[in-house]
């Protein structure tokens, strides 16, 4: 959404993400794929650079419908990612300067674990039988395509 955006007019954004929202807001592919075509034509005149990438990462934005529903919401955003960095920003910025590459590695890696374990035991982000249906999802969508 940010890339398509970027080439919209200050006065047009809220149309425009209000249009990509629709896109995704779709219950399957097909339909926000129509959708995305709705969209593309509306707005081709007016924002031609800015339809053409939506256009061009159409189906790199509809890859999470190849997923389970119940993975829709995890991936529908990237806030565990971005939270992840946040945490791993955070925790090297206290020490500063590294004294050597192996260092920050270490710390880095450790953050990655504790995160691993919490996600494990604590606040599991997917459960294993969700995972095993997008494993089983993904193998049929690898041998259709």
């Amino acid at each position: 959404m940010r890339n398509v955006l970027a080439h919209v007019s200050q006065h047009r954004k809220l149309e425009l993400a209000e249009a990509f929202r629709s896109i995704l807001s779709q219950s399957t592919a097909d339909e926000a794929r129509a959708r995305a075509v709705v969209v593309i034509e509306q707005h081709s005149k007016s924002c031609p650079k800015a339809m053409e990438i939506l256009a061009a990462g159409l189906e790199d934005v509809l890859s999470f419908y190849a997923f389970p529903s119940a993975h829709s919401r995890k991936l529908w955003s990237p806030n565990p990612i971005e939270h992840l960095n946040g945490t791993l920003r955070k925790r090297t910025n206290v020490v500063g300067i590294f004294p050597n590459r192996a260092s920050a590695i270490r710390l880095i890696s450790m953050v990655l674990i504790e995160q691993t374990e919490d996600w494990i035991t604590e606040r599991p982000y997917m459960s294993e039988e969700s995972m095993q249906l997008a494993v089983r999802n993904a193998s049929g969508y690898a041998v259709g395509a």
